[in-house]
């Protein structure tokens, strides 16, 4: 064992002295604690330019102090914490609010800073924290949407506004990067709200019928390659699918069934009669079907077929008037499928076909 070496004669003083003011202090705590309270109260201004002082020439020195004393003392620094919160509770939610107030520029620039030096430690907090208290933010959040309604609402309306540019680009590259689990959660959210969705997605567009017409009329407008390459794309990976569904539909939609007639009549009349073929939409050539169905009415219950008055043949169908005028709504009517046969048989006898 090493032999411990002497102290100088300075030293042992200095140690002496120590051990004195630790024992007055001791002794003392209460008076000495009691002055220094008073003497910062009437010499405040002193005080404070000498911490200030103090603090910018010793910065490091108080900062390592500091975070050794955190490290060393968590339990009793949380403790005191609490326990003066619980003491302090509104004066410390005043004092937070009133500052918050009048220092939202140096808040805001702060928490930036803080989250841009500390992204990976806010994440990881954020997360052991959301595993360990699911339940309880659950049910926080949902009463706090509840109560605050409008309040969201607003925030949601102002930030939008604000923000624009940012929120699409970020929830492009979200989607782009998230496609699947974006589907999963969806599908999951529509089999558990089934009922819920139908009703409230009723509720809206009857409430928006215009405006949700208009924006989607805009959208395909603009978006017309975009459009045909994603129902091409999911024709191709789901045919049974859609197969089975309009199959379906055709069976129970009697409207669904006749707007499908009436266009496989357009397009075999327009390539049996023209020279170009069909080539381009109804509405090019002024074929509007919902009038064509308003005409007609409620479908018959005995079998029928959609009768044209003036036979399609006897149009022109190189040109556009002649073709508005062979679809037009009034040259359309119901007929029994035996009676439109008999109509069809005489037309060929007499040559018109």
């Amino acid at each position: 064992m090493k032999k411990r070496k002497p102290l100088s004669e300075l030293e042992s003083l200095k140690a002496i002295k120590k051990c004195q003011r630790q024992q007055y202090y001791e002794n003392n705590k209460e008076k000495i604690l009691k002055s220094a309270k008073e003497y910062r109260k009437n010499n405040k201004e002193k005080v404070t330019k000498s911490a200030k002082e103090y603090k910018e020439n010793n910065k490091e020195k108080i900062l390592k102090s500091a975070k050794e004393y955190r490290k060393n003392n968590k339990e009793k620094i949380a403790k005191i914490g609490k326990k003066y919160y619980e003491n302090n509770k509104d004066k410390i939610t005043k004092y937070a609010k009133e500052y918050g107030e009048n220092n939202k520029e140096k808040i805001k620039r702060f928490q930036k800073k803080y989250r841009k030096n500390n992204k990976d430690k806010i994440t990881k907090y954020h997360k052991e924290h959301y595993k360990n208290n699911k339940e309880k933010i659950a049910k926080q959040v949902k009463e706090y949407r509840e109560n605050n309604r409008e309040k969201i609402k607003k925030y949601h309306k102002k930030y939008g506004k604000n923000n624009k540019d940012k929120i699409t680009k970020y929830a492009k590259e979200y989607r782009e990067n998230n496609r699947e689990k974006i589907r999963r959660i969806q599908k999951e959210h529509y089999q558990k709200n089934k009922d819920k969705i139908t009703k409230t997605g009723k509720e809206h567009y009857q409430k928006n019928k215009d405006k949700i017409t208009k924006t989607h009329k805009k959208y395909r407008e603009n978006n017309k390659e975009k459009i045909k390459t994603i129902q091409k794309e999911y024709y191709e990976n789901n045919k049974e699918k859609v197969n089975q569904y309009v199959l379906k539909r055709l069976k129970t939609d009697a409207k669904f069934k006749l707007l499908v007639n009436l266009r496989q009549r357009v397009r075999i009349a327009l390539n049996d009669y023209s020279k170009t073929g069909k080539i381009r939409k109804s509405s090019y050539y002024g074929i509007d079907y919902t009038k064509i169905i308003e005409k007609l009415g409620k479908p018959p219950k005995t079998p029928y077929q959609v009768h044209h008055i003036v036979p399609l043949c006897c149009y022109n169908f190189n040109n556009l008037e002649s073709i508005k005028k062979a679809f037009a709504p009034d040259n359309h009517s119901y007929v029994g499928i035996k009676e439109h046969r008999l109509i069809h048989s005489e037309l060929i006898k007499s040559g018109v076909q």
